[in-house]
């Protein structure tokens, strides 16, 4: 079976289905060379054709096992990848997040000393968000601060006013007392003077 392509030139491999089997075909053609004559006709220009053929089925094996072993390669490699970026992903943003999100929840706290957002404090978004929390906290201290002192200042202003209405009523319940108390008693005496005068007791 000679095998041509579409120049007419013999084709240097090709892959045919012989007996359900696929084989790989090597056509080599042999030239009639002028030590061939002898036994092979001088006007022809190949003295013959080798034929060699190539069962596929262990080239195919060998593809699926290379083709699976470089899957198992590629995922284990992807999977290596997405967990250190998962390792990176968790030290870089999520972790120090986490820290932000314990500290300010501490905020309300107004006898929290600092917030302890000194290892978040680089140069990316989550550093400058702590350092504006660290500022609002730094803030929120200052309002504590101030609003005691005002609450103190209140109470004592309180207390001193409670202090003055008590002693202006103890003052003017005395006043009372002495004053009219004497008025009062010097008019009864007048009264039992003027009705003893008068007899009648």
């Amino acid at each position: 079976m000679c095998i041509r392509d579409r120049s007419g030139t013999l084709p240097r491999s090709a892959v045919i289905e012989l007996s359900g089997e696929t084989l790989l075909r090597y056509v080599a053609p042999i030239p009639n060379r002028e030590e061939c004559h002898s036994c092979h006709d001088p006007t022809r220009e190949l003295a013959g054709i080798l034929l060699v053929d190539h069962s596929m089925a262990e080239a195919h094996e060998h593809l699926q096992a290379t083709l699976y072993e470089m899957l198992v390669k590629v995922g284990t490699t992807v999977l290596a990848i997405l967990l250190v970026l998962g390792f990176l992903m968790n030290r870089i943003v999520i972790s120090p997040i986490q820290k932000l999100t314990a500290a300010v929840s501490r905020l309300a706290d107004p006898g929290t000393a600092d917030l302890e957002l000194e290892s978040l404090k680089g140069s990316d978004e989550i550093g400058q968000l702590a350092r504006s929390f660290e500022e609002m906290a730094r803030r929120l201290r200052a309002s504590f601060r101030e609003l005691e002192e005002k609450e103190r200042v209140r109470v004592s202003l309180l207390q001193r006013l409670v202090r003055t209405q008590e002693e202006e009523r103890k003052s003017l319940s005395r006043e009372l007392h002495d004053r009219f108390g004497q008025s009062l008693s010097a008019l009864l005496l007048s009264a039992r003077v003027a009705f003893a005068a008068d007899g009648t007791d």
